[in-house]
């Protein structure tokens, strides 16, 4: 469930914001929009959608305020829709209800932020009262088919909504629906189920049972309660397809899959009712406590970690030949073994020293991100009249924890394999994917907590290279040929070489106390 319109940053909140946010969250909702409104409050916004990972905001001058700030403001509000947080441009719009700015300057700051929203590839929040008219002409002259947006508190007959839609504009409806006097029904009935979402305007417009004091989001239940008993939808199809609409307008899809990966919450305290017996409870809460304080003591702790690694590289190749240079003058006498052509054969270098780093950032309670760097160096060629080799390896993945609230703990790691080879003359760089188990220790020290790690991971390489690695023609004298006119050796066999790289190792991560 998603309040897509909340002004939660005002003064309003200042004094039990926390507390209305643990409202809201308990409610169901997964995250909440505050659209901006002026500028001289833009500081105090981005520090309460700082504040938790769940709440978004527009960056934007509201048609109230629009005559108060100077036209190079609107620098600023560009520059804001880099941050990832900004979802939206907004709230933009006209508003001919108060006479708080002239209309014709409305209508050119709507205009601009309209075009901003568009170089930004950003959906608008738009404010509409009683300007129909002026505001669906603006959008229509602006739309070239990259605008998108909400006609956020949608109070207009259908005739407007139709040509809102038809223009590619979505409508968001509040808590004004629940009033006795609304007319609203006909128009939540007639909208598409794709392009409506709910939402509050808290703290403002609150709905009944509780019109006449302060509106917040955990209401906006209410709002969504309404629209299902109107349109006779269930109460849980109007928050799923509300929901979908707005990750998709809003581009929370992917925002709000990490959001939901990056909630590390405290376990949840069983609720007695819920247990047929007194035993099962107990049992339950048993597990409750002992899990609390685990998740205290070894996961709280764990956010963004740092260490050293050291282990252990081999390198298994599988070479397969697949051609052979021929000498251009068969006058030279040779001989050739044909025996290798086609076949294929492995080989490994085992036990290479490996060491690097890595930094580690915990998701969840589960899952951990991880980059790391390896640095191996392989001196066995050096016994065939070879080059050595140096490896450089990152590993870009994660791993999931099997037992969370145990001391000791069993992952699963995988993810992506970068790996950079050179012998000094050559040189190649290869992805692949990574794979293994895990098991680590949590420590607890007063600087931090410490969790030495042994991690078994395998390097499987994608495609493969050419190498040159047999000289098969030689003279009378056992001397190599050359390809007259060239230094390059006659009958080298060319072979297909695949790649994997073993690499157990043991890191010791440090994640500091903040």
């Amino acid at each position: 469930m998603i309040d897509t319109h909340a002004h939660i940053d005002t003064e309003a909140f200042e004094a039990d914001r926390n507390e209305m946010l643990e409202r809201a969250w308990a409610a169901g909702l997964t995250a909440i929009i505050i659209p901006a409104i002026k500028a001289v409050d833009f500081a105090h916004l981005r520090a309460v959608v700082a504040s938790d990972p769940r709440i978004f905001r527009g960056a934007g001058i509201h048609p109230h305020h629009v005559g108060e700030v100077e036209k190079e403001v609107l620098t600023e509000v560009e520059q804001d829709c880099t941050d990832p947080k900004v979802v939206a441009v907004g709230e933009i719009g006209l508003d001919y209800y108060y006479d708080f700015c002239p209309p014709d300057i409305q209508k050119w700051y709507f205009r601009e932020q309209l075009r901003i929203a568009k170089r930004c590839n950003k959906p608008v929040i738009v404010h509409n009262r009683e300007s129909d008219e002026d505001l669906l002409r603006i959008i229509e002259e602006e739309q070239d088919g990259s605008l998108r947006g909400v006609l956020h508190c949608f109070s207009s007959d259908t005739s407007v909504l139709d040509r809102a839609i038809a223009l590619g504009m979505h409508v968001s409806f509040t808590g004004n629906i629940t009033f006795k006097r609304s007319t609203l029904d006909e128009v939540v009935r007639s909208v598409p189920a794709d392009r409506f979402m709910i939402e509050t305007d808290s703290p403002y417009i609150t709905p009944v049972p509780h019109r006449g004091k302060r509106n917040e989001p955990s209401y906006v239940r209410l709002t969504a309660e309404k629209i299902a008993e109107i349109r006779s939808m269930s109460y849980q199809e109007v928050i799923e397809t509300t929901t979908a609409t707005a990750r998709k307008l809003f581009g929370l899809l992917l925002v709000l899959a990490i959001v939901v990966l990056t909630a590390q919450a405290q376990p949840t305290k069983p609720n007695e009712d819920d247990y047929e017996t007194d035993q099962s409870y107990d049992n339950a809460f048993a597990t409750y406590v002992a899990d609390s304080v685990a998740w205290s003591k070894w996961i709280k702790p764990k956010k963004f970690g740092f260490g050293i690694v050291i282990g252990s590289n081999t390198v298994v190749e599988n070479q397969t030949y697949t051609q052979k240079f021929v000498p251009s003058d068969t006058t030279y006498p040779y001989t050739y073994d044909s025996t290798l052509i086609g076949k294929s054969r492995s080989f490994s270098y085992n036990g290479l020293a490996a060491f690097g780093a890595q930094a580690t950032y915990s998701l969840t309670d589960r899952i951990t991100l991880e980059a790391s760097y390896f640095f191996s160096k392989n001196n066995q060629p050096i016994e065939q009249g070879l080059d050595p080799i140096t490896y450089h390896i990152v590993n870009l993945g994660g791993y999931y924890n099997l037992n969370p609230y145990a001391k000791v703990n069993f992952h699963l790691n995988g993810g992506l394999s970068y790996v950079a080879s050179s012998d000094g003359t050559n040189s190649s760089s290869r992805i692949g994917v990574n794979l293994g188990p895990a098991m680590s220790v949590n420590i607890p020290s007063p600087v931090g907590l410490f969790v030495p790690t042994f991690v078994v991971r395998f390097n499987v390489m994608f495609g493969t290279t050419k190498d040159q690695v047999v000289a098969r023609y030689r003279d009378k004298n056992g001397g190599p040929i050359y390809n007259p006119g060239t230094t390059e050796e006659a009958g080298i066999d060319k072979a297909d070489v695949t790649t994997i790289y073993s690499l157990p190792h043991l890191t010791l991560t440090w994640y500091p106390k903040f």
